[in-house]
């Protein structure tokens, strides 16, 4: 029910936002330089991402879609710097132990995720997960499942993000995808039980 045009507006003070956060930022990361010199751990990253009116959403609305869940992640380790850009799947359960392995300290026994530079070593994860308020998510970058519980209401969505990765057909319901979903969709069943098999 809004127009294009409201979509566009809030889509302006948005970005306006973005450019604002990125002066601070820098502000914050001078006077780190100053302080600290090459010796400092920094991560800037986001808890979640904007529809910014994609699928005719706002703000993080509660979805599994790539808009929200494919978030911006910049890690710079103490020293000098060594610039790398990767494809590689990480999570933020990385974010943990990357700041206790800059800082010297042993990991707990069962601790999720490894250093950003370890997980990137073994070319990344095979799949990555997010959960939020009622659903779980899991893709392996070329195939996206997720399953919704909210109430008395369930459903699912799966999408072939190589062939649509606007994310505007879901394949769920699709005979010729049947197999690639049951295949996923035990790939998440997995992850849920670890903690519960022996």
């Amino acid at each position: 029910n809004y127009t294009d045009e409201y979509w566009r507006k809030l889509r302006t003070h948005y970005f306006a936002n973005v450019a604002q956060i990125d002066d601070e930022v820098g502000r914050v990361l001078d006077a780190a330089r100053r302080k600290f010199g090459d010796d400092v751990l920094v991560i800037f990253t986001t808890d979640h991402g904007e529809m910014l009116g994609n699928h005719r959403l706002w703000g993080k609305n509660n979805c599994g879609y790539e808009d929200v869940l494919n978030v911006p992640l910049l890690v710079r380790y103490p020293g000098p710097p060594q610039p790398q850009r990767t494809d590689a799947k990480v999570m933020l359960t990385d974010i943990l132990a990357t700041c206790a392995t800059a800082a010297g300290l042993d990991l707990p026994d069962r601790t999720d995720g490894a250093d950003f530079r370890e997980t990137i070593a073994r070319g990344g994860y095979d799949y990555v997960f997010s959960e939020g308020e009622g659903f779980l998510s899991v893709s392996d970058g070329r195939t996206k499942y997720i399953h919704v519980h909210q109430g008395d209401k369930q459903f699912t969505e799966c999408f072939d993000l190589e062939t649509d990765p606007n994310e505007y057909r879901n394949i769920a319901d699709d005979p010729a995808s049947a197999e690639r979903l049951a295949g996923i969709r035990k790939v998440a069943i997995d992850f849920l039980l670890t903690d519960f098999l022996p």
